[in-house]
């Protein structure tokens, strides 16, 4: 302890002595604590008295620096040039306004990197208030300020690889206002992040409170996870998928992309992949129905046969009742074409058609059967409007077309607009109703207009499915037969409709360069004499057998039978009297294509009927040049089929 002063009373005597221990319990303690560098500035003689870790720092002698001092210039040289004017500024305000000092500076090393220190301390006056002692204390830092930076390289580092990313990022705090935002976010947001910065979310963009993401982030902060989530943003009609991550901080990290092109994609590959789905289902429909067509055309040969044959044998009831039968065939019938044309396996005679003059022909026919409350309007092209069209089956588009619109008004009162026009597709489109990629060219167009009951969504979905009906007593095959007639011309049709509202078909068809020919049948009138009357049948139906046999039995001629091609040319061969060959398409073994020519070789003289479901014209275009004589379209009555055999023989009167 120091020598008491006799000029001190016991009160500044006890000051100092807690003073002294006050002071002694400090330097025990920072030595202890290791590391930590003390010193004590007497301002009066600009020494500095310090203990051995601050000397140490500073390259000073610790036993001077601890007992004589040292000046404070000497400890300023050593502090590293740059920071040299640092230290002097902070020290010159604290000596000033005797308040705190604190400083950060470097000190020069002979054999290794700078050292960083960490120094804080105190002025006072005197009781005169001029300064009079400034101690303190110093840290070595150093290696906190590398791991500062380390961090700050590394926070440089993810801030340049959050600037590059193509993700919107920004970082919200725990009041959800915004805490960073990258340049994709700017790009996406359409929002400048200085304006954002500090922005409540939820103030920004009203529109996405109490939506799914709002949900999403408070439960990831709730629950301390992560969470991932497409999003579609009303207000912009746009989709985002996003990604948010809770911070240690009480936010959260967010990335987040414009999907809107990808759901695009998606959506247009669902679409396709429906679009396939459906043409399959609709081709395996067209084999049913043409399949079908083909086994029930065979059928109604048998059964319009044997009716008419009651009909000309027969009187009274009988024979009423037998008409009645004929009249149902030949309604059958026509379901059978149209089952056909949907098949897709009707092919076409096409040639070019005034689509005016056949809608005008068409209207003609039905505007007598249509309700006067309903109201006609024909707007039609100045100009021709020729198509490539086989003419029957644009007569069926026609009239399945008017009359599902008068249909559709039923009853009361009502109008039917009637359209036709040109128009130029420049590019292939897809058709939503034929499920297929329609090629450019010069289109004309058929349209129907009508003010009547329209249709929903699923019912126009379905209208031109086989079998499909709204109507109690429909067949479900008029449109459908549309659909087929149309995809086979490769043609398009537009739809659209509203329920309430009526609707409006549009039936697109190629346009032709040709002239209208006029219509000529075939030359079905040679007349080969023969000696003799036997006929042969070739038909792998045995009903279809019978009935062309019954028929021309009770005609007079002599019938030889055959099941195919090849049976038939067997029976030519062994019966050099047979006059005239009715020889059937389809057959298995050897169809009846290909036994023609066979035919022709063998008998050149011998006239051939060629008979089949498809219209006589197909047929006429398929087969006019390869020597046939005539056509017999099934299902057919006894009249026709012995008209027939009378243009191609002459047969003698009995």
């Amino acid at each position: 302890m120091p020598a008491r002063s006799g000029s001190l009373d016991p009160t500044q005597e006890k000051i100092r002595e807690a003073l002294w221990r006050s002071e002694a319990q400090l330097a025990l303690a920072l030595e202890i604590a290791g590391g930590v560098g003390t010193w004590d500035w007497d301002l009066k003689t600009d020494l500095i008295y310090c203990n051995e870790r601050f000397a140490n720092l500073f390259c000073v002698d610790p036993v001077i620096a601890a007992t004589n001092g040292v000046p404070s210039a000497d400890y300023i040289a050593a502090i590293h040039p740059e920071d040299q004017h640092i230290v002097v500024e902070n020290t010159q305000q604290a000596i000033a306004t005797a308040g705190p000092y604190v400083v950060e500076f470097r000190l020069p090393q002979k054999n290794g990197p700078d050292l960083w220190i960490y120094a804080l301390g105190h002025a006072y006056l005197d009781d005169e208030g001029n300064p009079s002692r400034f101690p303190g204390a110093a840290m070595d830092i150093t290696q906190r300020k590398h791991m500062e930076v380390e961090l700050k390289i590394a926070r440089d580092q993810a801030q340049t690889i959050l600037e590059s990313i193509t993700d919107g990022f920004f970082a919200l705090d725990r009041n959800f206002c915004f805490s960073y935002m990258n340049q994709a976010a700017e790009q996406i947001l359409g929002a400048r992040r200085e304006e954002m910065l500090g922005t409540n979310i939820w103030d920004a963009y009203p529109e996405a409170r109490g939506t799914q993401v709002q949900h999403e982030y408070e439960r990831a902060i709730r629950d301390q996870k992560p969470t991932s989530f497409e999003w579609f943003f009303e207000a912009w009609q746009r989709w985002f998928a996003l990604k948010a991550y809770p911070t240690h901080h009480g936010g959260l990290s967010i990335y987040f992309r414009d999907i809107s092109e990808q759901k695009k994609a998606e959506e247009q590959d669902r679409q396709n992949q429906e679009q396939i789905r459906e043409s399959a289902r609709l081709e395996s429909l067209g084999l049913m129905a043409g399949g079908i067509a083909h086994d029930f055309n065979n059928l109604l040969t048998a059964i319009l046969g044997n009716a008419s044959l009651l009909v000309e044998f027969s009187s009274g009831n009988t024979r009423d009742l037998a008409e009645q039968i004929v009249l149902a065939s030949q309604r059958a019938a026509d379901l059978t074409r149209q089952m056909l044309a949907f098949s897709g396996r009707g092919t076409f005679a096409v040639e070019p058609i005034d689509l005016n003059v056949l809608v005008l022909e068409n209207f003609t026919l039905l505007r007598a059967s249509l309700s006067r409350s309903i109201a006609v309007e024909l707007q039609l092209v100045d100009t021709a409007c020729i198509i490539e069209a086989d003419r029957g089956q644009m007569q069926q588009i026609v009239m399945n077309v008017l009359i599902n619109a008068a249909e559709a008004i039923g009853a009361n009162s009502g109008k039917i607009e009637i359209r036709t026009a040109f128009i130029e597709r420049t590019g292939s489109r897809p058709s939503a109703l034929l499920r297929a990629v329609v090629p450019p060219g010069r289109y004309a167009f058929f349209e129907v207009r009508d003010n009547g009951c329209g249709m929903a969504t699923e019912t126009a979905k379905r209208i031109f499915d086989p079998f499909f009906t709204t109507k109690f007593t429909g067949r479900g095959l008029g449109l459908a037969a549309v659909l087929g007639i149309v995809k086979g011309h490769r043609g398009d049709i537009e739809l659209e409709t509203r329920e309430g509202l009526g609707t409006t078909f549009r039936i697109l068809m190629p346009v032709s360069e040709r002239a209208v020919l006029s219509l000529k049948e075939p030359d079905f009138n040679t007349v080969v004499k023969r000696t003799g009357t036997t006929i042969l049948v070739v038909d792998d139906e045995e009903i279809v057998r019978k009935i062309a046999t019954a028929a021309l039995k009770g005609a007079g001629f002599r019938i030889l039978v055959a099941t195919n091609g090849a049976e038939g040319l067997e029976m030519l061969r062994s019966n050099p009297e047979i006059s005239l060959v009715i020889l059937d398409l389809t057959m298995p073994v050897m169809n009846g294509e290909r036994a023609i020519p066979l035919i022709k070789a063998l008998r050149p003289d011998v006239p051939i009927i060629l008979s089949s479901g498809y219209s006589e014209a197909e047929l006429s275009r398929r087969f006019v040049s390869s020597g046939i004589s005539g056509f017999l379209q099934k299902p057919y009555t006894v009249s026709v089929i012995l008209s027939k055999i009378r243009q191609n023989l002459e047969i003698a009167a009995k």
